[in-house]
């Protein structure tokens, strides 16, 4: 799961705009608007009589922000990405990611304006 865990970090990175901060599963105490946090929210393995051959997982990016717009335009430019990727290949011990955008929702709380993306990321190779 490490594997997977810091190619979509990887992968999210890529895709912020400039100054816009990624966090695992929670933000800092002092992250300013507008940030991304991620999660993995659940995963299913693939199995054949000799063992795991491959996870599915499905994380959850949450865009925070002051501003509707803001969050939307952030949202926009990782949904765009995303589509962009056709699949991520390991050379050691071998493996491949396929992200796919599943669904998204947008909301108001706690003060700031929150887009949230699901991803589900096939991962197909025996070392997570």
């Amino acid at each position: 799961m490490q594997r997977v865990n810091e190619t979509f970090y990887s992968l999210l990175k890529e895709w912020m705009p400039e100054g816009v901060a990624v966090y695992p599963s929670i933000a800092e105490e002092s992250a300013r608007y507008p940030y991304c946090v991620f999660s993995m929210a659940s995963f299913t393995t693939k199995r054949v009589k000799e063992g795991i051959v491959g996870y599915n997982f499905v994380y959850e990016v949450n865009v925070w922000g002051c501003a509707f717009n803001q969050v939307d335009r952030v949202v926009t430019r990782i949904a765009s990405a995303a589509e962009q990727v056709e699949e991520v290949r390991f050379d050691d011990p071998g493996g491949r990611m396929r992200v796919t955008l599943m669904d998204g929702t947008a909301d108001y709380e706690e003060g700031a304006f929150v887009q949230s993306l699901r991803f589900e990321i096939k991962y197909d190779g025996s070392s997570v």
